[in-house]
């Protein structure tokens, strides 16, 4: 199961952090994870060339060299920055 929260900042509540939605993801390749995300903002409306930055734990699949969710999203998203676990808790 793979939580989506989104964290953003609005001038009258400052930081905000929310659960977009839970979702089993039974494949969980790098290729069928940025799927999952990609269909998770489009339902919500939310266009990905204004994300900043994705956190996950560090595993290969997220955050490995060569074909991992960051890469493949990177190539995307020019100004990505990786986040990490300790930022989205």
């Amino acid at each position: 199961m793979f939580p989506f929260i989104i964290n953003y900042f609005t001038i009258g509540s400052g930081i905000v952090r929310s659960v977009l939605e839970v979702v089993e993801q039974p494949f969980e390749s790098a290729e069928d994870i940025v799927n999952a995300i990609h269909h998770i903002l489009k339902k919500y409306n939310i266009d990905t060339k204004k994300l900043t930055s994705i956190g996950a734990d560090n595993v290969n699949t997220n955050y490995g060299r060569y074909h991992s969710i960051f890469s493949i999203m990177k190539n995307e998203i020019f100004n990505l920055f990786k986040g990490n676990s300790s930022s989205i808790t």
